[in-house]
């Protein structure tokens, strides 16, 4: 049940960043936004890369060497969600804040 929380509330929040963002009016507001959406992904791919990496070279030469890839995947889900977090947080209050 914990495993599942843990995987689901990534995936939440994943959807919720995409599925919830401010709807742009012009072309070139459109245009920002995916490049915006693109630079996120890119800076999670990144992220989870390098912990997946740390976890390999750091646990993977341990006598726990079993648990390096169980330990990178939990790390990339916590991880995934604080970068979508912090993202939609600049994204909407920042970057795209709707003018009065």
């Amino acid at each position: 049940m914990i495993v599942a929380l843990i995987v689901l509330i990534p995936l939440l929040v994943a959807g919720l960043f995409f599925y919830v963002c401010s709807r742009p009016t012009n072309p070139t507001q459109k245009t920002t936004l995916m490049i915006f959406d693109g630079v996120v992904v890119l800076i999670i791919t990144i992220v989870d890369f390098g912990i997946s990496m740390y976890f390999k070279t750091t646990t993977g030469q341990s006598v726990d060497s079993a648990w390096w890839p169980i330990l990178a995947a939990l790390s990339c889900l916590f991880l995934t969600t604080i970068v979508l977090l912090m993202a939609a947080l600049l994204r909407n209050m920042v970057i795209f804040k709707k003018r009065v």
